[in-house]
C-alpha cells in the first residue's frame, strides 16, 4: 500500500477548518468565492488574515451562522451549497451621499443594507468609497433596457432569446455572448401557455426540451400570462417542478396585478421552490423577499 503525504497548504477546500493565520490553496478558493459574492475586497493571496476573517463573519451573519470568523464544518457546508453566487448587490458610496438617498435609488428600506468587512458600520458613519451590500437584492436589466446600463449598479442582464412553440419545442431566437451575471429568458406567451397545459403532445415535448437546457442560467418569462386562472398557473409551475427533478431554475419572472392575495402568495411559494430568484413585474418595493409573505 502506497501513501502520499500532502502538505496542509495543498489541501482542497473543505478538508480542514480554516482560521486566521492559515495559508493554502483552500484559502485562495475561499477568498475567490467571498470576492465573487461581494463579501471580500482584499488581495487573493492565500493568507487568512484579518480582512478574510471579517468577510467570513459577514458571510456567516448572512446565513444565520455563529459569526466567529472561523470556517468550520457548518460554514463549509453552506459554502459548498452556495458556490453559485446568489443575487447580491454591492454598492460604493459616492461623495456627500446619504444612506437615505442610496436606499431611495434602489427602492429598499435603509435597514436592508449590510456592512462589509473592513468598511465600518454604515448606520454610524457613511463615507466616500465605503462599500455596503444588499444580501437579497438584485438589479437586473432586460434586453430593451441596456441603455440604462451606465446609470445603474446592476447584478445581471436578462435576454429573451428563447421561446416555447405550440408543439412544446423551445426555439433559439438569438445566440448571445455574455459578460457579467447573465441569464437566458424563455418567453411563454398566453397561447403557448394554454397549449402546454392542455395538449398532451405539447406537454411531453416541452418536458423533453427542458432536459436539454442549462437550467441554472435559464429562466421563464411569464409576465404575459394572466393570473385569472390560478389553477392553470399552478399547474404550469408543478410541471416545471416535476420535470426539473430538484434542479433549480436561474429565475422566474411573474406578473403582478396589484395585490398579494392568498392565491398569489401560493404561486410565490411554488416559484421559490423552483428558483432562488423570483422577479415580479411591475416592480414591487420591499426590503426583503420575506415581506412578500408577511
Amino acid at each position: 500500500m502506497a501513501f502520499y503525504l500532502m502538505k496542509q497548504e495543498e489541501l482542497p477546500f473543505g478538508k480542514r477548518v480554516l482560521r486566521e493565520g492559515h495559508r493554502g490553496k483552500d484559502v485562495v478558493f475561499l477568498q475567490e468565492l467571498l470576492t465573487k459574492q461581494g463579501f471580500y475586497f482584499g488581495k487573493i493571496d492565500g493568507f487568512y488574515g484579518i480582512l478574510t476573517a471579517e468577510a467570513v463573519q459577514v458571510f456567516q451573519n448572512n446565513w444565520k451562522l455563529i459569526s466567529d470568523g472561523v470556517v468550520g464544518w457548518k460554514t463549509i457546508k453552506i459554502i459548498d451549497q452556495n458556490q453559485r453566487s446568489s443575487p447580491r448587490l454591492v454598492y460604493t458610496i459616492k461623495k456627500k451621499e446619504t444612506l437615505k438617498q442610496v436606499s431611495q435609488e434602489f427602492q429598499v428600506k435603509f435597514t436592508a443594507w449590510r456592512r462589509l468587512g473592513g468598511y465600518g458600520n454604515p448606520f454610524k458613519r457613511l463615507y466616500h468609497g465605503m462599500k455596503i451590500f444588499l444580501p437579497q437584492k438584485g438589479v437586473f436589466l432586460w434586453q430593451n433596457e441596456h441603455e440604462k446600463k451606465q446609470k445603474k449598479v446592476i447584478t445581471g442582464e436578462i435576454w429573451t432569446n428563447l421561446i416555447v412553440q405550440n408543439d412544446g419545442k423551445i426555439k433559439l431566437l438569438e445566440k448571445k455572448q455574455f459578460g457579467i451575471e447573465n441569464y437566458n429568458a424563455i418567453l411563454v406567451t398566453p397561447e403557448i401557455f394554454t397549449a402546454v397545459t392542455t395538449t398532451k403532445s405539447s406537454l411531453e415535448q416541452f418536458k423533453k426540451e427542458l432536459l436539454k437546457l442549462k437550467i441554472e442560467k435559464t429562466g421563464f418569462d411569464l409576465r404575459q400570462i394572466t393570473l385569472e386562472n390560478g389553477l392553470e398557473f399552478e399547474k404550469f409551475l408543478k410541471i416545471l417542478s416535476k420535470s426539473l427533478k430538484n434542479q433549480k431554475l436561474g429565475f422566474l419572472s411573474l406578473p403582478f396585478r396589484g395585490e398579494f392575495s392568498l392565491e398569489y402568495q401560493k404561486l410565490l411559494c411554488l416559484s421559490s421552490d423552483l428558483t432562488g430568484l423570483v422577479l415580479v413585474d411591475p416592480e414591487v418595493i420591499v426590503a426583503t423577499p420575506e415581506e412578500y409573505l408577511a
